[in-house]
């Protein structure tokens, strides 16, 4: 099961692998960062001002009911799903990523 943690006091929210060894960290837009290993797979989302990024109350990402990340490839694009399923609601993000960027296809993450 991967790991969760989003603190109220700053927006910040992360999901991040059990175990994993950190390669690197990618700023895909000012408030979100991965971090890949080095099979380039993708291993931790950090999402700041999340609460704006979602346009939601930050208490409504305390105790999410999941979280779900999934990178997919085609011959031209990246994308980054981060689906947020709340006590009332789903937010999600979708997010074009450059096409330099190795990511392995179908990393999915989830809590």
């Amino acid at each position: 099961m991967d790991k969760y943690d989003y603190d109220i006091s700053v927006d910040a929210f992360s999901l991040e692998r059990q175990e994993y060894n950190y390669a690197y960290s990618i700023e895909i837009t000012e408030n979100l960062i991965i971090d890949v290993d080095q099979n380039e797979n993708l291993v931790a989302i950090e999402l700041l001002n999340a609460s704006k990024e979602l346009n939601i109350k930050p208490e409504q990402l305390v105790n999410p009911r999941s979280i779900y990340a999934e990178v997919s490839k085609s011959d031209d694009s990246i994308n980054l799903l981060i689906k947020f399923e709340l006590e009332d609601m789903t937010r999600e993000l979708d997010v074009p990523l450059f096409n330099d960027i190795n990511l392995k296809n179908n990393t999915i993450m989830s809590i």
